[in-house]
């Protein structure tokens, strides 16, 4: 199937059942989130996360996140031609506003993340799993910068309802 058509199954056929009740239960619990995992005083390493099953993935050669559909259509093709094809990878989340869905770009580290989140992890598990992604020199050299930028990566799921607190 071409990409199109992948996004438009998605949009009218997963996304029309979604219980918007549900999602809307999801949204307000979002905020808390933070507070429950990032707080000084949570105990965030024993906090369980998971990966919200209701989103879609999407690969695609070409980043048409960027590119400025109100223009002519023959400037969009130009921008969409003038790109050198790559790999791009998109989650489609289910949302309760008018359109009923938002695209987020995840990069390869943010996808192995979600991927070792279909089944709940502590933070300290999840941790774990993504230091086999390092070469141990640096983890040793680079402990500190490590964590923040798993912690970053898990903030900015959290934000985009990427993963959820269990």
């Amino acid at each position: 199937k071409d990409l199109l058509t992948k996004l438009e199954e998605i949009e009218s056929v997963t996304f029309s059942a979604c219980d918007y009740d549900a999602l809307y239960a999801r949204d307000i619990k979002q905020t808390s989130y933070f507070a429950q995992i990032f707080e000084p005083n949570s105990n965030c390493v024993e906090k369980e996360i998971i990966a919200d099953p209701n989103n879609r993935w999407i690969a695609s050669k070409f980043n048409w996140m960027d590119i400025n559909v109100d223009g002519n259509p023959d400037e969009i093709y130009d921008q969409i031609l003038t790109q050198k094809p790559g790999y791009c990878n998109l989650i489609i989340v289910p949302s309760c506003d008018l359109e009923g869905f938002c695209y987020v770009q995840v990069d390869d580290l943010d996808c192995y993340l979600i991927k070792n989140l279909e089944n709940s992890k502590t933070l300290t598990e999840l941790l774990q799993i993504m230091e086999g992604s390092f070469e141990q020199r640096e983890l040793e050299n680079s402990r500190q910068e490590f964590e923040s930028l798993i912690t970053g990566r898990i903030k900015m799921a959290l934000q985009n309802k990427l993963i959820r607190v269990v």
